[in-house]
């Protein structure tokens, strides 16, 4: 309904007497205007200020974030992209997938990561190898290396999965597990072929401690035990994959009838990093690096023989995701020697360090199992049977 203005219906003089006009004079019926599908302004600011508070209630719970469009999915031209020419041009799958933006950024990472790889070698030619120098070349070169693969794997498991997001991993806290399995040792310099695996890990909800043992079930030719601890100390807000921490462990090994044994304990930094911050095809999915330092010694069971302790580098680089919401995969790699099998040995006095793949598949809310493999000097898998006590 419109009200017409005074004027409209009292138009008689002051000294006139006013003139009563009929109710259709001043109440005129205007017909509804068309939708045309418009949201009008006030409705609009309304509706999100109804959404932004979760409606009526201060105690509701927060609504639901709206998922982004879907992207692309997985193509095989993206990821035969990726492979060649992806192993020299970094990024080339998620440029043929649409992905633009992360092809850029592949390819920034592998700038990064050659830049480091150079100076390493730089490093490594101007002090001509030196050991105690060694950290200065190793950690760069090492470093820039795990980085280019890390980045490289991202382009093409991403070009093969296309814009969707991982399952996050979430490990439950406040658990108890006990784990029983058997490791195999082949091609290695040891004349033992066969340990079993014990392990335990008791898990919070920023930290996780894991006891585990390694016996040949002779106990004559080897036998091993140790520990290793983890403590979160920062998490990237709102990303349940994003993390800093510490890790620790300690490790005894004696080897055959002679008694040979070495003894090292090491503390380093540990970064997870989700690599959705790369590629939107890799979300929750995780890079992950470790940095520190440990210190071993090594001797003899006999009284008079001499021992020593010698400091070393600890380095692992590697990368991790949730495949499904059962199964998580994670590969390493570790610039490390005293574990078994041992780093490869190279020309006969070096070495580079072991290749590390891990899995773990869920059964169930009680029972999981953990299928590995390590490739150094030697080729050790390994399968358990992990149970939930709590």
């Amino acid at each position: 309904l419109r009200v017409l203005p005074r004027s409209a219906y009292c138009r008689a003089p002051r000294t006139a007497a006013l003139r009563v006009l009929p109710r259709s004079a001043y109440f005129q019926r205007r017909p509804p205007p068309a939708y045309d599908g418009a949201v009008p302004a006030r409705a609009a600011v309304f509706a999100a200020v109804l959404l932004a508070t979760g409606g009526a209630r201060a105690d509701a719970p927060p609504a639901e974030v709206v998922a982004a469009p879907p992207g692309p999915a997985g193509s095989p031209w993206a990821a035969g992209a990726a492979v060649v020419p992806g192993l020299i041009v970094v990024g080339s799958g998620h440029w043929v997938l649409g992905e633009r933006a992360a092809a850029v950024r592949l390819l920034e990472t592998e700038a990064v990561a050659l830049a480091g790889m150079a100076l390493g070698g730089a490093l490594l030619w101007g002090s001509r190898a030196s050991a105690p120098l060694a950290p200065l070349y190793v950690v760069p070169g090492i470093g820039g290396l795990g980085l280019l693969t890390v980045a490289w794997l991202t382009d093409v498991i991403g070009a093969v999965h296309g814009a969707r997001d991982w399952p996050a991993p979430r490990p439950p806290p406040g658990t108890l597990t006990v784990t029983a399995g058997y490791a195999g040792l082949y091609g290695s310099p040891f004349d033992f072929h066969g340990l079993l695996d014990l392990r335990a890990s008791w898990r919070g909800d920023r930290f996780v401690v894991m006891p585990f043992a390694l016996v040949e079930p002779g106990g004559a030719a080897y036998v091993a035990a140790g520990g290793r601890g983890a403590v979160r100390l920062w998490r990237r807000a709102g990303d349940a994959v994003t993390q800093a921490g510490l890790v620790a462990g300690v490790l005894h090994q004696r080897f055959g009838p002679a008694g040979f044994h070495v003894t090292a304990g090491e503390a380093a930094g540990e970064a997870r990093v989700n690599l959705g911050l790369l590629a939107r095809t890799m979300r929750n999915a995780y890079g992950l690096g470790r940095l520190g330092v440990g210190l071993e010694g090594y001797g003899y069971a006999a009284p008079d023989a001499a021992g020593d302790a010698r400091p070393y580098l600890v380095l692992e680089v590697g990368l991790g995701l949730q495949a499904t919401r059962r199964v998580g995969l994670e590969l390493l790699y570790r610039h490390r020697k005293n574990e078994l099998p041992g780093g490869l040995v190279t020309g006969g006095f070096s070495f580079l360090g072991m290749v590390e793949a891990a899995g773990r598949v869920q059964l169930g809310e009680r029972w999981a199992v953990l299928p590995g493999l390590r490739y150094g000097n030697g080729v050790m898998p390994w399968i358990a049977v992990e149970s939930r006590l709590y």
